[in-house]
């Protein structure tokens, strides 16, 4: 007798066992699938001003649902010749960006490459500056940014020779540049309620000498691009309009002297 009861206990054991795995595998899937819906649904772009602002003549666009490189309609201007390359924030479309650096190309000159990242995640994007120069190889890259996620991206790519200035908006570095010539501008937002302000002190302590920090009195995290509101964000007294000229009277003080 004692060895069959053994042998059932065994079997229940293995049973309990099973369907602790299989708890656990469903489980993981479901969080996995449910990352990936979340990751691969970005905010939504804002047709009607996008058709009517890509229509302007003063900007050569090159436009595509992964990727909007824009440029001087004329090459000239303090920064003609020289690329920006910038990393959308999390589940950010490229399009969100093209009015915030809109002025900032028609006056200065600079081209602005703005590709969706892997999954709508900057930090999931793997690809070196050279692949992104790839994407617009006739102006060299010589500045690089992003938007909050896509701004801590934007660190590790600073580190690449030839890279001159690093545009952050609500953003942070997570790697050393104390030791780099990379001059650094940080914009941040007043009403932000979603950046980490213990990591934007912390970081600090790894900038160079020419780092730069600058806060938009009343804009909130979403305020740098055109995407709408952000769950858990802070509620901007400034409008986006309003937002956007301040960003571009910054960069255009900053970048282009």
């Amino acid at each position: 007798m004692a060895p069959s009861n053994r042998s059932a206990k065994q079997r229940r054991k293995i049973r309990r066992i099973r369907i602790t795995g299989w708890t656990a595998l469903s489980s993981l899937l479901v969080t996995i699938v449910g990352f990936l819906v979340w990751a691969y649904t970005p905010y939504p772009d804002q047709p009607e001003g996008l058709r009517e602002l890509y229509a302007t003549e003063d900007i050569a666009w090159s436009i595509g649902p992964d990727l909007v490189v824009m440029g001087p309609a004329q090459q000239s201007g303090p920064l003609s010749g020289d690329a920006l390359l910038f990393l959308p924030g999390a589940r950010v479309s490229p399009h969100a960006y093209a009015t915030t650096f809109y002025d900032v190309v028609a006056e200065t000159g600079l081209t602005v490459i703005l590709p969706r990242p892997t999954m709508n995640l900057a930090l999931a994007d793997g690809r070196s500056l050279e692949d992104f120069q790839a994407l617009s190889p006739s102006t060299p890259i010589s500045l690089v940014g992003g938007h909050s996620m896509g701004g801590v991206q934007a660190c590790t790519l600073a580190t690449n020779s030839g890279i001159e200035r690093l545009i952050l908006f609500a953003s942070y570095c997570a790697v050393d540049l104390q030791d780099t010539e990379v001059d650094v501008l940080n914009v941040l937002a007043s009403k932000d309620e979603l950046i980490d302000r213990d990591a934007v002190v912390t970081a600090r302590e790894l900038m160079p000498q020419s780092y730069q920090e600058v806060t938009i009195d009343g804009a909130s995290h979403a305020s740098f691009g055109d995407y709408g509101p952000q769950g858990g964000d802070g509620i901007p007294t400034l409008s986006r309009t309003d937002a956007i000229e301040k960003v571009s009277d910054i960069l255009l003080r900053e970048i282009a002297r």
